[in-house]
């Protein structure tokens, strides 16, 4: 398998993983394309703040409930 499929299959599965996990929403399914480009470079994803960005996230979702 060529390293550009297997960098796109990660790219894809992290993408569910911070829309169904970290960044979900009420419609438990649905996940933002804008999350895809903090993957674009896989080298610095586990350099990001994610705790930060699901706590800021978190406090959004508050304010609109």
């Amino acid at each position: 398998m060529p390293l550009h499929s297997i960098e796109c299959a990660v790219r894809g599965y992290l993408l569910y993983l911070l829309g169904c996990t970290i960044f979900s929403d009420k419609s438990g399914s649905l996940v933002s394309v804008e999350y895809l480009q903090y993957l674009e470079d896989l080298d610095k994803v586990k350099d990001y703040a994610w705790g930060a960005a699901a706590l800021v996230h978190l406090y959004r979702q508050l304010g609109i409930a």
